[in-house]
């Protein structure tokens, strides 16, 4: 049955360019006059110039409010022609308007507000328009840009593609341009040049560009909604090219139903990408051989590349969808590439990051007749190309190469980060039909591979490659390798047998072996304190770390450290805090530099000689019974081969429980009910916390509930206060910034920027119009004018709601939500100091600030750990609850304490309906306190030995949601780390599992050997050691605010005088330094008396608390009494009253420590 032309017509206008083409038409002004250039003086031949005449056309047709500026038949000489708005230029048939080869006829022009890497400081074109719109060129006619003849610029600095030569037609932010049916040849340099514009057709032109250096086709740079159509294109250089130049991306971009020719690149995106490419399609072209016998100024006869995708200077290429090519003769049929040129678009742009690619779909692509560079698709280490498809594909080359004339093995392929992205960096690698390297979830459907002559390489080779499926293949003739597929540290690979391949699939290598006592998994806090603990217990370790730094959240710009209370920090921890503060000239810091601690965590494992596997991940774990035999570990950086990891104890330190999951151990993710545990601060909580005030419309358009969401608001319904659910808490990062002139770095747009984000932020600040950051960051100086800015207020770092996928995640979904949360923050950042709509005051306080040049160096000066707060949680043989953490249930195997409030993040964002209307408000967050220190069990990070018994879990450990939003401190991360590493020791001395480890020798080898390297134990003597204490007159016990349990306060007002006499007990003859605990309380004493007796004579101090400043998350600060040699033989002791002072007085704690 014929269709009929209403089927037709919906067929037709269902069409996206036709859509495009008809929209644009309709919104074109009507040309209403016509302005032939011969009117105003133009005259055909060589020997005329008409650069005047043809100019003054333009501006009376611009007068009279736009029209056709008419070039009739005939050769116009001519030098710049400046377009103006409302004006097409018209060529009739047999028109050519050729450019002088005169380079002062082509001056200069003024250089745009739109900065360009390729703007030499001022461009030259023969047809220019800057910042004008609704123009077109249209005709039969020809401009030449006679560009054998055009020279560079004697006088510029600039060389190669920015010496001054002229382009045949440059636009500069110009939107609603059309260019149709015209003939374009020889450009001094590129033939057009589209920079910074928006609502572009370019249709059925014809580009012939063969007579000077860079003689591209087309160059789209930087614009959006613009539409190639029906064109040919035959150039030395790329034929087709998607540039970004400047800091603006090529977004929906259509090139469809083209021809294309090319010594070079055919159609390509790239080289230049700061800005980056979103939503390309590329659809039914022909790439052929040039029609050109002469041989090319660029590139090969062939042709370099038929498809090119790069990003190379940073940004972001999302959603490009190729389909229905014809490829014949090029070298290379296909080349994706991200590499690290960062070239900056202006000198005084920062260098761009690494960029991403993602998202790409090519299909139904026939090669043939190509040459032996095979087609690739490579990132570089530690960065990949991410979710690309190919289906459909068929890939015919020449073959017939010998031993010698290739790469003959895939470790010999260099990298080659930094270099001009081309295939003929590599030239034959040594794969025949597709090389894989760097990248993440590739699918391959629909594949068929030919060579004409025989071909011994390996077709299908994969390197650091996460995520590879590979079905449909046919290989029909001449492939002579014994195996169709080679892999070096793939994962999660899925290859059907090709059709007609009968020999081996494919091909790994076995991982290297190492066998060690104590294999610590994940290069937290923990994990150091965990491998340096097992080797001061005499121990061989190993310490495998995902990543390329050690120490976790800590060294990761969570520097305002989450204490609670001192006194649960002992062992190793606390001995860090005071590595610190040696570092910074005080007895402890709990503020600090994330270089700093990262390095402190270092000299640690110098120390110990334990050996760090960086960029190893977990790959499979290998079980007899209830015990871990080994581990399989793989390179998360693509670097380094798999390694096989055989111990007798394993320690999961990572913050995910990953081990600990693949283990086989139960655990639980989310909230629990507050039934499970009988608890009243589980589940789901709505409370005032970081919340949004009443009346905040959370819809896009206010009130209007049709027009959707907001982003980051959830359609979830709001149910009943403590059910348990799978939702987990929000995650961030710890901002590390630096209000340092000398020290900072501007905080940049991110290449996936999108204010829309941050809608509900503005609404928030209409509403509370706050004075200054504080409502919306929370901002604690660090040492050195930097910062750990954390989450506060109702819309801050937290990305609430986009986690929760996270803790059971495949590697490559949990890099898509780091980066997600990267992109949101650092946009965030850059919102506030940059939105004109962000109040004045706010975008001036923001600026003020920079990412620090001496941190996170490797790194972009952004800190590679995300603030998981809470993954997976174990059900071990314990499960620490509530009621632990309020004292009202206590354990007897306590290896470390705890003594932070019960604190959660926000988990959703919602809508309620309150009085009737309908407003957004954030749920999940908790922050409960009031409690002292209290011990965690030994069995809460042991699992049930029926499911493990050879493994340890001190971060993941066994507790309920809210119990663990009290345990959940790095502090306590790593006495736990300490007592695991203890534990592990000692059930391989005794050939146990870890269950059966007796948790009061832990605790003795904590007490007496803190350290691990036999240093004598401090001697604290706190008001509630009622045995080494003596109390004469009245006090209060407080417990708020205290150093431990509780501190003694005296009112001098009401009380008179009265003293506490704290004795220690020496055990060791030797010098030692004394401190005092010193809570900041309102009402503190002027002055606070303090007397010392070191057993032979009597000292008195006077301490002037309004003196003394407590920095960081404390209640107080250790004063220093002095050095006093003690005695074992004598007796000394301090005395702390309150004579002569007026307020409250303060006896809490008294320290005593070996001097060094």
């Amino acid at each position: 049955m014929k269709p009929s032309i209403l089927q037709f017509v919906r067929t037709v206008f269902r069409s996206p360019v036709v859509l495009f083409l008809l929209l644009f038409l309709a919104n074109q002004q009507g040309f209403a006059k016509d302005f032939p250039i011969t009117q105003y003086g133009a005259k055909p031949g060589l020997t005329s110039l008409n650069t005047v005449s043809i100019n003054k056309a333009i501006e009376a047709c611009f007068r009279n409010g736009g029209g056709r500026v008419i070039v009739p038949a005939g050769i116009f000489r001519t030098g710049t022609i400046t377009m103006k708005d409302h004006v097409e230029l018209h060529l009739e048939a047999g028109a050519v308007l050729l450019a002088s080869t005169d380079l002062k006829d082509f001056p200069v022009q003024a250089q745009p507000r739109y900065r360009s890497q390729k703007d030499p400081g001022g461009w030259r074109a023969l047809i220019y328009a800057n910042e004008v719109k609704d123009i077109a060129i249209t005709g039969r006619g020809t401009i030449d840009g006679n560009g054998a003849a055009q020279k560079p610029d004697p006088d510029s600095k600039y060389k190669s593609d920015m010496d001054g030569r002229p382009r045949n037609l440059l636009f500069i932010s110009c939107n609603k341009i059309k260019v149709e049916g015209i003939t374009m040849r020889n450009a001094g340099i590129w033939n057009q040049h589209y920079l910074d514009c928006e609502d572009v057709v370019v249709d059925k032109i014809n580009v012939y560009n063969h007579a000077n250096r860079n003689n591209d086709g087309i160059d789209i740079d930087g614009c959006r909604r613009f539409t190639l159509s029906n064109s040919t294109f035959d150039t030395d250089d790329d034929a087709i090219v998607l540039k970004s130049t400047g800091a603006a991306g090529c977004e929906n971009v259509v090139i469809t139903n083209c021809i294309v020719s090319s010594f070079c690149n055919g159609i390509k995106a790239g080289t230049e990408s700061t800005g980056g490419f979103k939503n390309i399609s590329i659809s039914n072209c022909i790439i052929k051989p040039s029609s050109n016998t002469h041989p090319p100024i660029y590139g090969t006869v062939r042709g370099i590349a038929g498809l090119s995708l790069e990003i190379v200077d940073g940004g972001l290429m999302d959603g490009v969808s190729i389909t229905n090519i014809t490829i014949e003769g090029t070298d290379c049929p296909l080349y994706v590439r991200l590499g690290n040129r960062a070239r900056k678009h202006t000198a005084a742009a920062p260098e761009p990051p690494v960029g991403r690619m993602r998202n790409i779909v090519i299909s139904n692509v026939v090669a043939y007749n190509t040459g032996n560079y095979c087609s690739s698709i490579t990132g570089i280490p530690g960065h990949f190309v991410e979710n690309l498809s190919l289906s459909n594909i068929q890939f015919l080359h020449r073959g017939g190469l010998q031993a010698g004339a290739y790469i003959d093995d895939m470790s010999k392929v260099v990298e080659d980060e930094q270099g001009y992205p081309q295939p003929t960096v590599w030239k034959e690698l040594p794969s025949s039909g597709l090389f894989i390297r760097h990248a993440k979830n590739i699918q391959v459907n629909g594949l068929m591979l030919n060579a004409a002559a025989a071909d011994p390489r390996t077709p299908v080779m994969a390197q650091d490659v996460d995520g590879l499926q590979i079905q449909g293949v046919n290989l029909t003739k001449n492939f002579t390798a014994p195996v169709f597929f080679k892999g070096d540290k793939v994962n999660n690979v899925k290859i059907d047998r090709p059709l007609g391949w009968n020999k081996q699939v494919w091909q790994v290598p076995e991982p290297a072996l190492k066998e060690v006592d104590v294999c610590v998994y994940g290069g937290s806090s923990a994990g150091v304190m965990a491998a340096y603990s097992a080797r001061k217990m005499g121990k061989t370790v190993v310490l495998i770390e995902p990543g390329k730094h050690v120490g976790g959240l800590t060294s990761g710009g969570l520097g305002y450290t989450d204490i609670g209370n001192k006194f649960a920090i002992s062992g190793l921890s606390l001995d860090f805090y005071r590595r610190l503060g040696k570092h910074y000239g005080n007895f402890e810091n709990w503020i600090f530099e994330p270089s700093v601690a990262e390095k402190t965590f270092k000299e640690y494992l110098q120390t110990a000689a334990v050996p760090v596997l960086y960029e190893y991940r977990l790959k499979t774990v290998q079980k007899e019974k209830e015990t871990i035999s080994s581990i399989i570990i793989e390179s998360s950086s693509g670097a380094q081969a798999d390694q096989l990891i055989k111990a007798k104890m394993f320690i999961d330190c990572s913050y995910e429980g990953d081990l600990m999951a693949n283990a086989g151990v139960s655990y639980t993710v989310g909230r629990e009910s507050n039934e499970e545990y009988k608890e009243t601060y589980n589940g789901v909580q709505l409370m005032d916390g970081h919340q949004f005030p009443d009346g905040i419309d959370p819809y896009k358009i206010k009130g209007d509930t049709s027009s959707g969401l907001l982003w980051g608001i959830s359609s979830n319904p709001l149910i009943a206060t403590g059910s348990g659910d799978q939702q987990v808490q929000a995650y961030n990062y710890r901002i590390c910034l630096s209000n340092d002139p000398a020290n900072r770095i501007a905080i940049r747009r991110p290449a996936d920027y999108d204010s829309s984000r941050y809608e509900l932020l503005l609404r928030f600040i209409d509403q509370a119009n706050p004075p200054d950051l504080k409502p919306i960051l929370k901002i604690d100086l660090m040492p050195n004018n930097k910062t750990d800015i954390n989450n506060k207020g109702p819309f801050s770092t937290d990305m609430i709601g986009m986690n929760h996928q996270y803790p059971e995640a495949d590697y490559a979904t949990r890099e898509r939500i780091r980066w997600e949360h990267e992109s949101y923050t650092k946009g965030l950042l850059y919102f506030i100091g940059h939105d004109p709509r962000v109040p004045q005051k706010l975008r001036e306080q923001m600026l003020q600030w920079g990412y620090p040049k001496d941190e996170y160096e490797d790194n972009d000066h952004w800190s590679p750990q995300l603030y998981v707060r809470e993954a997976r949680r174990m059900k071990g043989a314990y499960v620490m609850t509530q009621a632990n953490c309020e004292g009202r249930l206590s354990v007897d195997d306590g290896v470390a304490m705890a003594a932070y409030t019960m604190d959660s993040h926000n988990c959703q964002r919602i809508i309620i309906e309150k009085n009737g209307t309908r407003m957004v408000k954030n749920e999940g967050n908790v922050e409960v306190g009031g409690f002292g220190p209290y011990p965690i069990a030994y069995r809460s990070v042991t699992p049930k030995q029926s499911e493990c018994s050879n493994l340890l879990v001190p971060v993941c450990l066994s507790a309920s949601h809210i119990a663990y939003g009290s345990i959940r401190m790095e502090p306590v991360f790593m006495v736990l780390a300490q007592s695991s590493a203890i534990a592990a020791s000692l059930a391989i001395d005794q050939k146990i599992p870890v269950q059966q480890v007796d948790a009061k020798k832990i605790q003795k080898i904590m007490q007496a050997n803190p350290l691990l390297d036999g240093t004598e134990p401090d001697i604290l003597v706190d008001d509630s050691d009622s045995a080494n204490t003596r109390i004469t007159g009245s006090w209060k016990k407080q417990t708020r605010r205290s150093y431990g349990p509780s501190m003694l306060v005296n009112d001098t007002a009401t009380n008179g005088e009265a003293s506490v006499l704290f004795i220690p007990a020496i055990k060791k003859t030797a010098r030692y330094s004394v401190y005092t605990y010193l809570p900041k309380l309102p009402g503190i004493a002027d002055e606070i008396q303090v007397e010392i007796h070191d057993g032979k004579k009597t000292l008195r101090k006077t301490i002037k608390p309004h003196e003394i400043k407590v920095a960081g998350q404390t209640s107080g600060e250790w004063i220093w009494l002095g050095d006093y040699d003690l005695s074992i033989r004598k007796a000394p002791w301090v005395r702390i009253s309150g004579d002569g002072g007026k307020g409250l007085v303060v006896a809490d704690a008294v320290l005593l420590k070996i001097v060094e």
